[in-house]
C-alpha cells in the first residue's frame, strides 16, 4: 500500500526539496515514531542522516535506529551547519529554538511521505522499534493501515508548514460523555471529578454536530469520553458524521469493557469508521470479545496499549505569569492540535475543556467557544480560528501541571480508585 495524501490541490505550487542534496548532513528533530518513518524514508532513498535530536532526556545519548540521539545543545556544538528535518509534532518554540541557534534550513517530511510504501514501512517499525515505543503498542506488530493513518494525521497537521500559512486544525476531538466505566487515576478527561453525570440530548448534540459540520471545514473526528460507547444516542452521531462528505475519518476511542449494540455495530461498519480500543490490560475485560465483534461485522478496529506520563494535572497551586507563559509555550498541545468539544464547548485541550466544565477557576469562558450556541458559520469559523493561534495562555493553564512529554514522568497505567474513594478536585474561585 502507498501513501496518498487525500487533497492533492492544497500542493499546487509545492516545491519539495531533493533531500539526496543534503545527504550526510541531515539531522532528524524528533526520535519518535514520525521521526522513524522519515529515517525509513530516507533510508529508500539512499540518503543518510548523521543524528536524531530530541528534547527527552531520557532518549539523549542513546542508540535510536543505529543512530546517536543528541539534546539540541549537542547537535548544535558538533553539527552548527546541518540541515534539519523537523517533526511538526515538536512545538513551534523548538522551531524558534532552530532559528535562533542559527539553523536557517529547515525542512518538513511532507514529500518524504508522499508515495511512502507504509507495508514496507510498517515492517521496518515493527523490527527495528519493537511492540512498545512511543506509547504506541501493538500486540503482534505494526500494520500498514496504523502507517497510513500515522501519516495521514501528520500531513493533517504539518502541511500549513510547508505552505507557511496558517490555518486551525481540520479535526475535532469530540467528548461525548462525562461517564465512564473506569475510575482511573491520572485520567487526561478528569472524569472521575464528575458526579451526577447528564448526558447531552441528541437534539443537543445535532445541533453541535450540525454547527462544525456546516464550516464544511473538518476532516476528522476522534469521539471519546468517559467511555463513549455508554452515551445513548451515538448510533445517531456515527450515522451522521458517516454521511458528510467533508468528513473522512471517524474514529471512536473505547476502553474494551463493552461491546455496544447491534444500532451501533451496523453504523460502525461505514469503512470511514474506526474502533480504537485502549488496552488496558484486565481492567480492558470485554476488548477481545468487542475486537471480534468488529472483525464479524466487517468493523475497522485496532488494539493499542497505553503508556501514560504525568501531564495535564490539576495543580495545588496557581502557578505565576512567567511560569505559565513557559508552560503555554512549550506545550504540546498548542498549535497543531485538535480541537476538544465538551458539552457544547470546543477549547484546545482536554485539561481546558474539563476544568472548565468542573467549573474550578474564574474567567473560563475565555478558553472556550460556545458552538451549541454559535450564532452564525462564519462567527464561530472566526472564533475557533482565533483560539487556535492566541498567544496567550489559557486560564486553564494557570492551573496545569504542563503537558510536556519531554519533562514529564511516566505514571501507572490505568490506575483505580477505590470503591468509596471519590476523588475531590481544587477549586481556585474566589
Amino acid at each position: 500500500m502507498k501513501y496518498q495524501y487525500g487533497h492533492m490541490e492544497e500542493l499546487e505550487g509545492i516545491q519539495f526539496p531533493d533531500f539526496k542534496q543534503h545527504d550526510g548532513n541531515l539531522i532528524l528533530f524528533g526520535a519518535g515514531i514520525n521521526g522513524a518513518l522519515c529515517a525509513f524514508a530516507l533510508e529508500q532513498l539512499g540518503v543518510e542522516f548523521l543524528c536524531f535530536c530530541d528534547n527527552d532526556p531520557s532518549k539523549q545519548n542513546q542508540i535510536h535506529l543505529d543512530h546517536p540521539v543528541y539534546s539540541l545543545a549537542e547537535c548544535h556544538e558538533k553539527y552548527p551547519n546541518a540541515v534539519i528535518l523537523f517533526d511538526v509534532y515538536c512545538s513551534a518554540q523548538d522551531l524558534d529554538k532552530l532559528k535562533t541557534l542559527g539553523y536557517s534550513k529547515v525542512l518538513f517530511p511532507a514529500g518524504l511521505f508522499l508515495g511512502l510504501d507504509c507495508t514496507a514501512a510498517a515492517q521496518y517499525i515493527s523490527q527495528k522499534l519493537g511492540t512498545g515505543d512511543e506509547g504506541y503498542s501493538f500486540r503482534e506488530q505494526v500494520d500498514e493501515m496504523q502507517v497510513f493513518e500515522w501519516i495521514d494525521e501528520y500531513m493533517i497537521r504539518g502541511i500549513d508548514y510547508v505552505r507557511e500559512e496558517k490555518h486551525m486544525s481540520r479535526a475535532i476531538n469530540l467528548d461525548l460523555t462525562d461517564r465512564c466505566t473506569l475510575r482511573c487515576k491520572n485520567c487526561l478527561a478528569m472524569k472521575p471529578y464528575f458526579k451526577n453525570c447528564v448526558d447531552m440530548s441528541w437534539e443537543d448534540m445535532k445541533q453541535v454536530l450540525d454547527n462544525l459540520i456546516n464550516m464544511k471545514w473538518f476532516r476528522r473526528f476522534h469521539l471519546l469520553g468517559g467511555e463513549p460507547f455508554l452515551y445513548p444516542h451515538l448510533d445517531k452521531v456515527l450515522n451522521l458524521l458517516a454521511s458528510v462528505p467533508e468528513i473522512e475519518h471517524v474514529s471512536i476511542i473505547t476502553n474494551g469493557t463493552i461491546v455496544p449494540n447491534e444500532n451501533v455495530l451496523k453504523a460502525l461498519q461505514n469503512p470511514k469508521l474506526l474502533v480504537r480500543i485502549s488496552y488496558y490490560g484486565d481492567l480492558s475485560k470485554n476488548y477481545k470479545k468487542l475486537e471480534d465483534a468488529c472483525i464479524k461485522n466487517n468493523i475497522n478496529v485496532r488494539v493499542h496499549a497505553q503508556r501514560w506520563q504525568d501531564i495535564g494535572r490539576i495543580q495545588e497551586h496557581v502557578s505565576s505569569t512567567e511560569e505559565t507563559q513557559k508552560k503555554f509555550l512549550e506545550c504540546s498541545q498548542r498549535m497543531g492540535s485538535f480541537f476538544y468539544v465538551l458539552h457544547g464547548k470546543a477549547t484546545l485541550c482536554p485539561f481546558a475543556a474539563n476544568t472548565h466544565a468542573l467549573d474550578l477557576y474564574p474567567n473560563g469562558e475565555s478558553d472556550v467557544v460556545d458552538i451549541l450556541h454559535a450564532t452564525s458559520t462564519e462567527a464561530l469559523f472566526k472564533e475557533l480560528n482565533t483560539l487556535y493561534y492566541s498567544e496567550k495562555p489559557l486560564g486553564a493553564c494557570y492551573i496545569c501541571n504542563g503537558w510536556s512529554p519531554y519533562n514529564a514522568a511516566p505514571v501507572p497505567v490505568a490506575v483505580q480508585y477505590q470503591a468509596g474513594e471519590i476523588p475531590v478536585a481544587p477549586s481556585f474561585k474566589k
